[in-house]
């Protein structure tokens, strides 16, 4: 496919996926090259750009990811296709575990440098949840564990944690 058509980015996308796959790390350098030609053909797809910063994120570098999540999120289109309400949520969900990263990163750096993240957190999670939604709110128990993405969000802004949880059961 990509030998008839160079331009085609989704074809691209399955592939960075295969690669990934194959070389069994989320981390490939090699998927990290093919997704992002396919943002360089087509810059207003969510898709390479997710998983692009679900790449970032993973390598700890979550500015980098939070900057590509916030670009996917200012896209309609998934690839090819308009976005569904889902895809929206699940990258509000990801660009709230990666700002809480970033607070993390913040404190370390400046008591109190964070709270700035700890707010956009919760406003993507509050976002991200106006309806039950039952794979997020299993992510949700999940990541406000010790040691989980949304941990320090958890232990400053338990009350609006408590309320996202709600609104997702």
């Amino acid at each position: 496919m990509l030998r008839k058509d160079e331009d085609n980015f989704a074809a691209l996308n399955e592939k960075a996926l295969l690669i990934q796959e194959f070389e069994g790390t989320d981390l490939s350098p090699r998927a990290r090259e093919v997704f992002e030609l396919s943002i360089e053909k087509n810059p207003r797809q969510q898709r390479a750009l997710y998983w692009l910063g679900y790449i970032e994120f993973m390598g700890g570098r979550y500015q980098t990811a939070e900057e590509l999540y916030t670009r996917a999120l200012s896209t309609g289109i998934w690839e090819k296709q308009p976005s569904s309400p889902q895809r929206r949520k699940d990258l509000l969900y990801s660009r709230a575990c990666t700002r809480s990263r970033l607070a993390e990163e913040g404190e370390k750096a400046t008591p109190g440098g964070g709270r700035q993240w700890e707010l956009k957190a919760i406003q993507d999670l509050e976002a991200a949840s106006g309806a039950p939604n039952a794979p997020l709110l299993e992510n949700l128990q999940k990541d406000i564990l010790p040691g989980g993405d949304l941990h320090s969000v958890s232990v400053h802004h338990a009350g609006a944690i408590q309320e996202v949880i709600r609104r997702l059961g």
